[in-house]
């Protein structure tokens, strides 16, 4: 940062945060190219405090002459004297306590409101009040009232009235709605005679009641008139039987209790049952006959004769427990019209089975652990276009199996059998005998996901690795074991060959008995002949690919006359001279990253061209003249190349090499191209002239920035 003292002109190339003082104003020259105000001639003072002041925070008060000046607040104000809080017109003023919550003001005049948004105490021997008391709230923790006038009000508050401390006065009948007393002595006579079973009563005597005239004395007939045609009760039949002859009993929607053994002929549910039930039998005409239980646990359990339990429910689940076999003899356990042995299974997520809907079925095995999830043993699922069968694993529910383990055996009576085949938790597969692959025929087949038939290669699928995207055979051995894949004849079984050297990490490859080429441990390729490309050999990549051919080359290393060439890339037989159409092209997956057009463009995706530019590498270093004058004499044009597709009708954005090189002859080259038309073209140095370009527009920039001092000088 530098500071600048005026001296009748801005400084001609300031910075950032460089400083100017003129006539006692500093000026600060900012990141977005301009000078700005920051310090001195600013008027004094602030909103707590002027310049200069010191001691205690005054305050900007009138002087009663139509100036202000700082002043200490007001003081000798105490306590005792009078606080005025509002006035006669607003008298909105109010004294605070502790928060907003707790105040003293006059929200209306002639009233006085304290105000507590917890409590109010007041604490003093005698309170007295000298004028009348309203009271809104009820009144707690009071010990005695008393009054020697009249208490007035509707009541409404008085909920508990102890009559024995009522020692005079009248209480009327229609203030007490209902009055609970403990009287004793002679009851009084009903007011109103009432009707018990047809006899009038008003409690002056004794009731004497006929029991056939009872219809609903519960629990107090002692027997049945003979020759009655209904008993019409609501109580208890505590003995006697009820004959065939009886006829229907009809108890509506009561309940008939028991705890002995109902015996007899055929009993008949007609309703659902309900969750809760203990032990109830219902059915529907959907689900038929319904056990519904709710034991400690097993909700149902189905015992035989020797009250052994068949099957049970445990409680709260759906799962059923067989303790016997199940055997389905050419039936199913599950709907459906067709037979198929034992059927396990239903929609997924659901217990019944519909047409057109995915099934799954699963069998499983308890784990060791009960409170785990079963084991996998096998299971099926079926979506419409595909019939999955799965071993051990896959549902997503279960535990899978670790280890599976196929037996057989020699004879139909072995009870252990021999383990044939181990797929352990590493997905190896360990066999017992020999993997015979299509045994007995000329060709064997191993195919994966692929589709193919042994007549897609003739006579030469012998054993086959078939694959609709990636087939491998991996061979491995010891770290110093050699590994081979040998091709030839009953006169030379090794006449072809590869080798695969796991000391060396070396790989071998032989041919009519001798080694054709190597590829070392670092993948460096050595050809025991030469390499040659003819005309009948391509390599292609689309359309728009390449190709290496006699006539047609994409590399080619050679020498022409007095001027050597390296790499060439170039169509041959056309001159596309256009964008749409690459050299080179370098990209990844999303991008690309750098493209040379066949017109010679250069594309980037950063639009960055780095060059050499580090200090340590140049030498006779010098301030490069001014450019102004030279930039400003370079012509700018629109033009089209002569080969240019004519349909092609962009025009291009350059410079003509001739007339930038009668200006400054630096920016430009003699491009010597043997193979051209034209082997003395023009071309110019860009980064050079983008350089010049630079200087010139610093040089603009300076220009720029004086006249902005001045302007700025002139506004001020």
């Amino acid at each position: 940062m530098t500071a600048y003292t005026y001296s009748g002109s801005f400084p001609s190339s300031p910075q950032t945060n460089d400083t100017l003082v003129i006539n006692d104003v500093e000026y600060t020259y900012t990141s977005k190219g301009s000078w700005a105000v920051t310090g001195g001639g600013i008027l004094e003072g602030t909103s707590v405090r002027s310049t200069g002041e010191t001691g205690a925070v005054k305050f900007l008060r009138e002087d009663g002459d139509g100036t202000s000046s700082w002043q200490a607040p007001p003081g000798g104000e105490t306590l005792a004297q009078t606080l005025t809080i509002g006035n006669t017109v607003t008298a909105a003023g109010k004294i605070q306590f502790r928060d907003t919550g707790i105040y003293i003001n006059s929200s209306v005049d002639g009233q006085l409101d304290i105000v507590a948004d917890g409590e109010v105490q007041i604490a003093a021997p005698t309170i007295d009040i000298n004028g009348a008391v309203a009271l809104n709230g009820a009144i707690t923790g009071v010990t005695n009232i008393t009054a020697t006038g009249t208490i007035t009000g509707n009541g409404s508050g008085l909920t508990t009235l102890n009559g024995s401390n009522i020692s005079s006065g009248t209480v009327a009948a229609a203030r007490v709605a209902t009055l609970n007393q403990n009287t004793t002595g002679s009851a009084a006579t009903l007011t109103t005679a009432r009707t018990i079973a047809g006899v009038s009563f008003n409690g002056s005597a004794n009731i004497s009641l006929n029991n056939n005239a009872i219809t609903n004395g519960a629990g107090y007939t002692t027997s049945a008139v003979a020759g009655s045609s209904s008993i019409v009760t609501t109580g208890a039949l505590n003995s006697g039987s009820i004959t065939s002859g009886f006829g229907t009993i009809n108890n509506g929607a009561s309940t008939i209790t028991t705890t002995g053994v109902i015996t007899g002929g055929t009993v008949e549910a007609t309703t659902d049952t309900a969750a809760g039930d203990n032990a109830a039998m219902g059915y529907t005409a959907a689900e038929g006959l319904i056990l519904t239980g709710q034991g400690s646990s097993n909700d149902v359990t189905i015992k035989n004769d020797a009250d052994a339990t068949v099957m049970s429910i445990a409680t709260g689940t759906t799962t059923a427990t067989f303790a016997g076999d199940v055997v389905a003899q050419k039936g199913t356990l599950q709907d459906g019209a067709y037979t198929g042995g034992l059927i396990l299974g239903a929609n997924a997520n659901s217990t019944a089975s519909t047409n057109s809907a995915a099934k799954i079925g699963r069998i499983s095995s308890p784990h060791y652990t009960s409170a785990e999830e079963n084991i996998f043993v096998i299971g099926a699922s079926s979506d419409g276009t595909i019939n999955d069968i799965f071993y051990g694993g896959s549902a997503g529910v279960l535990n899978a199996a670790t280890n599976h383990k196929f037996y057989t055996a020699s004879t139909d009576t072995t009870t252990t059998g021999t383990l044939a085949l181990t797929l352990d938790n590493s997905q190896n597969a360990t066999f017992a005998g020999t993997v015979l692959i299509n045994s007995g025929s000329t060709n064997s087949l191993i195919t994966s996901a692929g589709s193919s038939s042994a007549a897609a290669v003739a006579n030469f699928d012998d054993i086959r690795i078939d694959s609709s995207l990636h087939a491998g055979l991996q061979f491995s051995g010891g770290s110093t074991g050699e590994l081979q894949i040998s091709f030839g004849d009953a006169g030379d079984p090794n006449a072809g060959r590869i080798n695969y050297q796991n000391s060396t990490n070396e790989m071998h490859f032989y041919t009519n008995g001798s080694l054709a080429f190597d590829l070392d441990a670092s993948q460096n390729a050595t050809f025991a002949g030469a390499i040659n490309v003819n005309s009948a050999a391509s390599l292609s990549s689309g359309q728009s690919g390449f190709a290496i051919n006699a006539a047609d080359y994409i590399t080619e290393f050679h020498s022409q006359g007095a001027t050597p060439y390296g790499v060439q890339i170039k169509y041959t037989g056309a001159a596309p001279n256009g964008t749409g159409n690459e050299f080179l092209y370098f990209g990844d997956s999303s991008n690309a990253r750098l493209i040379v057009r066949s017109n010679g463009g250069i594309a980037n995706y950063q639009a960055n061209d780095v060059n050499l530019s580090d200090e340590r590498v140049k030498k006779d270093i010098t301030p490069v003249a001014s450019q102004w004058e030279t930039i400003k004499n370079i012509e700018i044009v629109d033009f089209r190349y002569k080969d240019q597709p004519e349909e092609d009708n962009d025009l291009n954005l350059g410079v003509i090499a001739q007339q930038v090189e009668s200006v400054d002859p630096r920016f430009v080259s003699n491009w010597v191209d043997e193979m051209s038309e034209i082997p003395d073209m023009k071309a110019i140095y860009n980064t050079d002239l983008n350089f010049a370009m630079m200087k010139a527009l610093q040089e603009a920039i300076t220009k720029i920035e004086e006249l902005e001092a001045r302007i700025t000088t002139l506004e001020a």
